[in-house]
């Protein structure tokens, strides 16, 4: 039922049950299901909700820079994000093997080489770049 999902809204997005129990007994204190046809959707809800808990909707209800951290909290300088960290040499490596394979040297190389030639030029390729020499 449409009161049902409108009940349901409040409560998922109402800061507490208790609110959210509170809300819905001042929007409908009967218990009449014919109240809630005014809200054409459950999220319809949402301004009204956010007013009656004094949410100003002209100010978002997140901060948008990140908070300073605690003093208490001791800081690492070495450890880095994950985004600046250096992949691991295999994975290196096969980026770089990867990189030759696409480019017109490494197709001239494999054209026209039988199919486990080529995968032998290719995983030398890959021996010369993981270790930076040639493969025995």
């Amino acid at each position: 039922m449409h009161s049902d999902k409108c009940r349901e809204f409040i409560r998922a997005n109402a800061p507490g049950f208790s609110l959210a129990n509170e809300f819905i007994k001042s929007i409908d204190p009967d218990g009449d299901d014919g109240v809630w046809q005014r809200f054409p959707s459950p999220a319809g809800i949402l301004p009204e909700l956010q007013e009656w808990l004094g949410v100003d909707v002209r100010k978002p209800a997140f901060s948008p820079k990140p908070l300073p951290l605690p003093p208490d909290i001791p800081r690492h300088l070495e450890i880095q994000p994950a985004s600046q960290l250096a992949p691991n040499p295999e994975t290196a490596a096969l980026q770089r093997t990867q990189s030759w394979l696409a480019t017109s040297k490494g197709k001239a190389t494999l054209a026209g080489l039988p199919a486990a030639e080529a995968a032998e030029a290719a995983l030398r390729r890959f021996y010369r770049e993981l270790t930076g020499r040639e493969a025995p």
